[in-house]
């Protein structure tokens, strides 16, 4: 198994007058990412401060993979969010498993 960083942002179509619980489709975007990480294909997701942006780290065999996973997103499919960019990690030192409930 690979890991791959996607960056994921935030389009014109994001209110930014309004939290993201707020916005429109949240319930279906929560549940939908929520079963990639019960599934084991995020191991970790957050913000990237200042920028807002969100970083993902996927469990994949390729980043077509991720892409796939992404485009059944609700936010992805309703253009409230974008993915910017996947790339392949090589990581020297991780702990995926224990890293969202350290610091989580």
């Amino acid at each position: 198994m690979k890991h791959f960083a996607a960056i994921v942002h935030r389009t014109s179509k994001w209110d930014h007058s309004k939290s993201p619980e707020q916005q429109p489709g949240f319930g279906d975007h929560v549940a939908y990412m929520g079963g990639l990480e019960k599934n084991g294909i995020i191991a970790l997701a957050g913000l990237m401060l200042p920028s807002n942006d969100v970083l993902f780290v996927f469990n994949a065999e390729s980043e077509d993979e991720v892409r796939a996973h992404f485009s059944s997103d609700p936010w992805q499919r309703s253009g409230v969010v974008t993915v910017e960019r996947i790339e392949e990690l090589a990581l020297r030192i991780a702990n995926l498993e224990d890293a969202a409930t350290k610091h989580g």
